[in-house]
């Protein structure tokens, strides 16, 4: 969690995170489903490889302390 985020966000409460971009938009799927707000971190690691290949990115998912038990039960019935 970055410095920003932690002082003046909200969404504090990081509960999933991938490299997979399918699943990513399966569990953001699910969240809106249940009406739960969030916040998305995106990623992506640059080095020399880059230009060889593609380069990871990583996906993270917060949301704000009251739904975040909320949106770990609507993760996980998305990983069903």
């Amino acid at each position: 969690m970055g410095l920003f985020r932690y002082l003046f966000s909200k969404f504090k409460h990081e509960v999933f995170t991938t490299f997979d971009e399918a699943s990513y938009y399966r569990s953001v799927s699910h969240l809106q489903a249940q009406g739960i707000a969030y916040q998305t971190d995106i990623k992506r690691q640059v080095n020399a490889r880059a230009f060889v290949g593609s380069t990871p990115t990583q996906y993270l998912i917060y949301v704000q302390d009251k739904d975040k038990q909320q949106a770990l039960q609507a993760i996980a019935d998305s990983r069903r």
